[in-house]
């Protein structure tokens, strides 16, 4: 066996379901990831602090709580990890705020291959998004 296959995968994490918080940074092994203050627009900025451009390019895939949360919350989130995802060409994994709740057995989870990377994220929501729409009589011109 090579240096490579005696190697920990490592996971970029995002977590945006719970309101007004969120945790992301690198998975492993016996860490606890901090639980940030803030909306989705803090995200990617503590990410790049957090893991940095050289951790993003070396981890092998990034992991997203997919749900369900709502509408503003998991939205962002999964946004960022499909398109750093794309921009980055690393494996996408969606999970639910159940499978987030261990972190240790997610990590796991993901270096046994237990979910199957996939090319989107979809967000799963708790509720219908409450979009409130101006009355007809002031969209008339």
């Amino acid at each position: 066996m090579g240096a490579e296959s005696k190697r920990s995968m490592s996971w970029i994490f995002i977590d945006t379901t719970a309101q007004g918080q969120f945790r992301a940074g690198m998975l492993r092994h016996g860490r606890a990831l901090p639980v940030f203050k803030g909306r989705g627009g803090r995200v990617l900025p503590k990410i790049a602090r957090v893991v940095g451009r050289a951790g993003l390019k070396r981890a092998d895939g990034i992991c997203v709580v997919a749900g369900p949360g709502s509408f503003s919350a998991v939205r962002s989130g999964v946004i960022l990890a499909n398109l750093l995802a794309k921009l980055f060409g690393k494996k996408l994994v969606g999970v639910t705020s159940d499978d987030a709740r261990d972190l240790s057995a997610l990590r796991e989870g993901l270096e046994k291959g237990e979910w199957n990377p996939v090319s989107y994220v979809a967000p799963v929501y708790d509720a219908e998004p409450n979009i409130t729409v101006a009355p007809s009589h002031r969209l008339q011109t």
